[in-house]
């Protein structure tokens, strides 16, 4: 009787087993490794961190690991392979979970933190460019003020100078005038004791 009931029991089991379809029993993991054929289309306004939180369907990967494997599955779409350089004119194909999870999520962190650096440090660099070329113009903006100022001064002295000697010229004159006003006076005085002498003269006559 115990031999019967295994028998059937095995009947079953090997039933239940023809069953099951190989090619289902496999999906999960098909599904992991097929490379997804999803394409993202972009803006100007959109950011990889953004892109990757929406695309992402499982929380067992991070948002680093999907930020770079979106950057490894399009590789042309970032300028200078940095993360935060994403072109707005493309369309992505969104990585599959098999390429996503096929990145360490500990060296995903230290990678987005790497990139995120160097652009920091593009930015900082570009800035002072800035900085230095608006240092450059004010220093000529300066120095032309400065050489115009240069050119007033010298030029003011230059009238100072003419306006000294026009002084001069008619201290001189004026000088000159005074004299000759004395001299007329005192021809004057001269004339007028030759007619009083004159007249003294006739009249003794």
């Amino acid at each position: 009787m115990l031999r019967k009931s295994v028998v059937v029991l095995s009947i079953i089991l090997w039933g239940l087993t023809a069953q099951i379809d190989p090619a289902a029993a496999e999906q999960p993991a098909a599904s992991e490794s097929q490379a997804s054929a999803a394409s993202i289309e972009i803006s100007v306004a959109d950011t990889l961190s953004g892109i990757a939180a929406r695309i992402r369907l499982d929380e067992s990967v991070s948002i680093q690991q999907v930020m770079l494997a979106i950057q490894a599955t399009n590789p042309n779409a970032f300028i200078g392979g940095n993360i935060n350089r994403m072109r707005s004119d493309v369309v992505l194909q969104a990585p599959s979970l098999q390429e996503i999870k096929s990145i360490d999520a500990e060296l995903a962190f230290y990678e987005v933190a790497r990139q995120n650096r160097e652009v920091s440090g593009i930015q900082l660099d570009r800035r002072i460019a800035e900085l230095e070329n608006q240092l450059a113009l004010r220093l000529d903006e300066a120095n032309r003020i400065r050489l115009e100022r240069e050119g007033m001064d010298s030029r003011l002295m230059v009238l100072e100078t003419e306006i000294g000697a026009v002084q001069e010229v008619l201290r001189l004159r004026d000088q000159q005038l005074a004299q000759l006003q004395g001299s007329v006076a005192e021809i004057a005085r001269l004339a007028e004791q030759e007619a009083v002498l004159a007249a003294a003269e006739t009249g003794g006559a």
